[in-house]
Formats: C-alpha cells, sequence, structure tokens
C-alpha cells in the first residue's frame, strides 16, 4: 500500500512536470519587441519604404532611390554592429551621424509637399519617443 502511494505521489509529480513543460513552451513564442526590453521590432528595408511610400504617397521613381537609401543604411548599421572597437559613446554618436545622413538623403529625394509631411512625421516620432524616455537618442 505504501509503495502504492510513492509510485502514485510520483506519477502525479512527473505529470505535473510534463503540464508545466507544456504550459512554458505552448504560449506563442516570443515576440523580438520582448527581446530587446520591449523596443519595437524593426522593420526590414521593403517594410519601411512600403510604410514611407503610404505616409508620402512616393512616385514609382522615389521608391527604389528610398529603397537604396534604406538599404545603405542597414549595411552602415550592421558595420557599426559588428565594429567592437568602439567605446559605446562613438557608437552612439556614429549611428546618429548615420541617421542624419540618411534622413538628408531622402529629403533629396522628396517633394517640397513630401518634405513638409516627412517633418511632421519625424516631429510626431521624436515626440513619441520623448513620452517613453527614449528622447537622448537621435536628434534632428
Amino acid at each position: 500500500m505504501q509503495r502504492n502511494k510513492v509510485v502514485g505521489f510520483g506519477v502525479l509529480a512527473l505529470s505535473a512536470l510534463v503540464m508545466l513543460g507544456q504550459v512554458a513552451f505552448s504560449g506563442p513564442p516570443q515576440q523580438e519587441e520582448q527581446r530587446r526590453g520591449g523596443e519595437r521590432p524593426r522593420m526590414d528595408v521593403g517594410e519601411r519604404v512600403e510604410n514611407l511610400s503610404k505616409q508620402l504617397n512616393l512616385t514609382d521613381d522615389q521608391k527604389p532611390k528610398v529603397q537604396a537609401i534604406f538599404e545603405d543604411e542597414m549595411k552602415q548599421r550592421q558595420a557599426l554592429r559588428q565594429d567592437t572597437s568602439l567605446s559605446r559613446e562613438d557608437r552612439m554618436e556614429k549611428m546618429r551621424a548615420i541617421n542624419q545622413s540618411t534622413r538628408k538623403q531622402i529629403e533629396k529625394v522628396l517633394t517640397a509637399g513630401q518634405k513638409k509631411k516627412w517633418n511632421e512625421i519625424m516631429k510626431e516620432n521624436r515626440e513619441r519617443r520623448e513620452e517613453r524616455g527614449e528622447g537622448q537618442g537621435e536628434r534632428q
């Protein structure tokens, strides 16, 4: 009788562990958002071009130019992340320079009306970052 209780308790404990493991691993996979402490996942180049196209009504002539600018930015960011010789401050400063260069290049592609809308969007984005406490990053 005692042995049956021990075996029964062992089976119950093992079942509980299996169920706990299933619950832990059956939930939705962790989003990239959670990976970086709540930071939103970044859009890929195509998504960024599409998003900007919708916001600014880019022409078919402008889209490949903007795409090339975003691809160049992505390559520069990747190279910067891989450069382990830089201090955090130097890396942040170089990232700001990349951001500023990208903005200037995009502005050259836009019409006057699109630039106005672009600047409004950038201002809104900056204000949202500041509200979230991320205001020390990029500056225009």
